[in-house]
């Protein structure tokens, strides 16, 4: 029950938050970047001259001028390919927080259900098996002594990540004892071989390193670009195995 209470104290929607804010704030940057692209280029072209006058005398002259010098401007490409990047990633920063919010809810649900059964005065311990199971955490079970039961052990995680060489390295995460906690900063963000896989070159304690993860984790490592994070992680083969990331500070 004690580690039922922990998961609902402890919630991540507060980091879903700060990972929306951040998305959402890259987003604005990148469009404001393309927008002074676009204008300085319309000013080139407006105020250039031919031997007569205007070279582009007229707006629509103007404007499929600028269209096309846009097309063959790398720098511009490259700031839209940034904000379709941003807007990506809002999307799923925002769609991690709603999943964050969803699974709140229903452990509240799950909760106050359990509360009033054992005001009730019935059996609770199946409700808590299977929040426990839901949760991925061991249940607390006595025996007919009330000696404490050893804790049922939550399915083992695989986490498969990517070294740069393109190996793939597979580690087995059985719960979270034993973690290393550490603050790092993300220099770099590239994708993994496998789906979902996130590979992070990262500044830390002891110098520069590989900070892999995946899925909603890899999200975080990867909106959280050039900042500081704080991380639980084991040591893998070829770097560091990150299992829940948050931003430092």
């Amino acid at each position: 029950m004690k580690e039922i209470i922990k998961k609902l104290i402890n919630s991540e929607i507060e980091d879903a938050v700060i990972q929306v804010h951040v998305a959402r704030q890259a987003l604005y940057d990148s469009l404001d970047a393309v927008k002074q692209k676009e204008v300085l280029v319309a000013g080139q072209v407006a105020v250039e001259r031919g031997r007569s006058g205007p070279a582009f005398p007229n707006e629509d002259v103007r404007r499929a001028e600028t269209a096309m010098r846009l097309r063959r401007d790398a720098e511009y490409q490259r700031l839209q390919q940034k904000l379709q990047d941003a807007r990506a990633n809002l999307a799923l920063a925002e769609a991690a927080l709603e999943r964050e919010r969803s699974a709140h809810s229903g452990l509240v649900a799950a909760v106050n259900l359990l509360s009033a059964k054992a005001q009730a005065g019935r059996d609770t311990s199946g409700l808590k098996d299977e929040i426990a199971r839901a949760l991925g955490i061991g249940s607390d079970k006595s025996d007919s002594n009330g000696q404490s039961a050893q804790a049922s052990k939550a399915p083992a995680v695989s986490t498969d990540n990517t070294t740069d060489a393109g190996t793939e390295n597979s580690q087995t995460q059985d719960n979270e004892d034993g973690l290393e906690t550490g603050t790092f900063t993300i220099l770099e963000v590239r994708d993994g071989k496998s789906p979902g896989t996130v590979r992070a070159w990262c500044e830390g304690p002891e110098g520069k390193v590989a900070v892999y993860a995946k899925n909603g984790v890899g999200q975080i490592l990867r909106n959280s670009l050039h900042r500081q994070v704080e991380a639980k992680y084991r040591r893998g083969n070829k770097g560091l195995i990150a299992f829940n990331v948050r931003l430092a500070g």
